[in-house]
């Protein structure tokens, strides 16, 4: 039975109810009409949301959040996506790009008559080369199924990157020779690709622009309502704009220069020192011509401040200024779900802690920490296993090269004992240490190495060192507990579900530290429906000097600002003592008795 012939009959036969039943059970019998699955609800596509469920097994149904937006997408209104870590919000993104229809255009065959060849139809700019590798992987897992017809992956999608195993210029003719429905890049890659004139990139039928971690790679306009300071943030963006900026003002066709010399004009009283300003400003490096028609604009983080909203109305005006063409769904990050399941990709319940290293050595909990029982759930082993092993620790250390290092070490012994010490009682498989951005990942890995703790730098390209733990059909249970090293600013919008620690060594680097990072970082444990725990390692207050005057670092007190900024109540780590145990012990053996006075 044809599948037009089995839609015809099965619309023929509802207007029947008796004999509905015994029709759909026929077209069933031939596979023509499986049964609708709660992504299809969504306008998802068959073979998109069947790929998803065989790829994927563990998500069997919609976030909430994901229930909003992937409509939002298809329907190619804009969409600013705002919801905790965890939501869903990459793969569901992929989804519905999958999903859209693919682009073509006529192009001259090769015996000159016209043909229709696919386009790039869409463009996904994320922060790092690690996330634009993660939808890679998912594409090809769900591209595994065969459901997604019989093309490469190449022809569903590709990458832009920096530190790829070929070069830009490489990457750019593999887009063009042929073309991904989906194009992943990072902002300066990208920037590079489309400067080059041989070959050109493409990108003029793309319809749909999204942008990833949004707020990390834009900068929002100024809090204060102060006109000085907005025209700084003005030049600043025309002078020196971020990759980002350049990309969007060039697909959205948005002259920076121009505007700031018309309103320069306005302004300026005489003719001298107007010429004088234009000679300063720069040409830009993207020209506003790439897409045929306005291509629709999705902004997605888990961190989109009213602030930073407000900037992409009053600065950007990429997106469209019609509400009825806008979708806003700005989740608040603390509100959990109403009727939370454990097969979607959001967190259950996730436990922060502190501990604070003093100059002497000592580790304590910090101060208000509630004293609470906590339970880490085991990787889930049920289901098929993948057939790959991670290789004893041994084996992988032979494929490291050691470097002596010369100097004193950036990071505080105790606080790596710390962390060596919670990994060692209390990680089942795999946890994750999360340094300050221009933190040298190598050298924490040497230094946990020595502490006896199997160790390895972040990079997803290598199974060994988090490639294995990203998501998967099924797990392995076998696998020594293994610690993945990494910045700030290289795990945002990473999914590694068997994950159940993250250590953020926040020790002398909280100034990277803010609540957004923080949410972000946290946001790396909880998914699928397991807990997860967040210990955060700091120095005690401490002094240092800045030329001739000495200020006071408190970290212990800007963390506990974050705390309550998220509303977060940080919970002992009962390895480890309290400081009110240290005050009682320091009471008793310090006081002086009569004699003594």
């Amino acid at each position: 039975m044809s599948s037009s012939l089995s839609r015809s009959v099965t619309s023929h036969w509802t207007r029947t109810p008796l004999l509905y039943d015994a029709t759909r059970c026929i077209a069933r019998l031939y596979n023509t009409i499986p049964p609708r699955t709660p992504f299809q609800n969504l306008n998802v596509t068959r073979p998109v949301a069947n790929a998803l469920w065989d790829a994927f097994p563990n998500i069997e149904t919609p976030t909430s959040t994901q229930a909003q937006f992937i409509p939002a997408v298809l329907s190619d209104k804009d969409v600013l996506l705002k919801d905790r870590t965890g939501s869903g919000k990459s793969i569901g993104l992929l989804v519905a790009l999958l999903s859209k229809p693919r682009r073509f255009v006529k192009a001259e065959g090769s015996e000159g008559r016209l043909e229709q060849k696919p386009c790039i139809s869409s463009l996904v700019i994320v922060p790092h080369r690690d996330l634009a590798f993660q939808y890679v992987h998912w594409t090809k897992c769900m591209h595994a199924t065969k459901h997604l017809g019989r093309g490469n992956l190449d022809s569903l999608i590709q990458v832009i990157v920096r530190g790829a195993s070929t070069s830009i210029s490489e990457q750019v003719r593999k887009a063009v020779d042929t073309p991904p429905s989906i194009l992943v890049a990072t902002p300066q890659a990208l920037v590079e690709a489309l400067s080059l004139q041989s070959p050109p990139l493409l990108l003029h039928e793309m319809k749909t622009v999204v942008v990833d971690e949004a707020d990390y790679l834009l900068e929002s306009l100024p809090a204060q309502k102060d006109k000085y300071a907005f025209l700084k943030f003005a030049r600043m963006a025309i002078k020196h704009p971020t990759p980002t900026r350049q990309i969007l003002d060039a697909l959205y066709r948005i002259d920076r220069v121009q505007e700031w010399r018309k309103h320069r004009m306005a302004e300026t009283a005489t003719a001298n020192a107007h010429k004088t300003l234009l000679a300063k400003l720069p040409s830009g490096i993207l020209k506003p011509y790439l897409p045929v028609t306005r291509p629709q604009l999705v902004f997605a983080s888990a961190t989109l401040s009213a602030q930073f909203r407000h900037s992409l109305y009053a600065d950007g005006r990429w997106l469209r200024q019609d509400e009825d063409q806008q979708v806003k769904i700005l989740a608040h990050d603390t509100v959990a779900q109403k009727n939370p399941v454990t097969n979607v990709v959001g967190g259950k319940s996730i436990v922060h802690s502190a501990l604070v290293v003093s100059q002497e050595g000592d580790i304590l909990n910090i101060q208000g920490a509630a004293n609470l029982p906590m339970t880490i759930s085991e990787p889930d082993v049920d289901g098929p296993r993948v057939t790959d092993e991670v290789p004893p620790l041994e084996d992988a250390i032979q494929h490291e090269s050691e470097h002596e290092y010369k100097g004193p070490s950036p990071f505080a012994p105790a606080a790596l004992e710390a962390i060596a010490t919670v990994f060692a009682l209390e990680v089942p498989r795999v946890a994750l240490l999360v340094l300050h951005p221009s933190a040298p990942v190598e050298r924490a890995v040497h230094e946990m190495r020595a502490l006896g703790v199997n160790v390895r730098g972040l990079d997803i390209l290598d199974r060994d060192r988090g490639g294995s733990y990203l998501l998967k059909k099924g797990t392995v249970s076998e696998d020594a507990p293994t610690l993945l090293v990494s910045t700030l600013a290289a795990v945002r919008g990473l999914d590694l579900p068997d994950l159940t620690h993250v250590f953020v060594m926040g020790a002398r680097a909280m100034d990277a530290l803010n609540h957004d990072s923080y949410a972000h970082a946290a946001g790396r444990v909880g998914r699928f429906g397991k807990s997860g725990k967040v210990i955060t390692v700091v120095n005690e207050r401490y002094s240092k000097t800045h030329g001739k005057k000495t200020v006071w670092v408190d970290e212990p007190t800007k963390l506990q600002q974050i705390y309550q900024r998220l509303k977060i109540t940080p919970v002992q780590v009962e390895h480890f003592g309290t400081s009110d145990e240290l005050s009682d012990t320091t009471s008793d053996d310090e006081v002086p008795d009569d004699a003594d006075r």
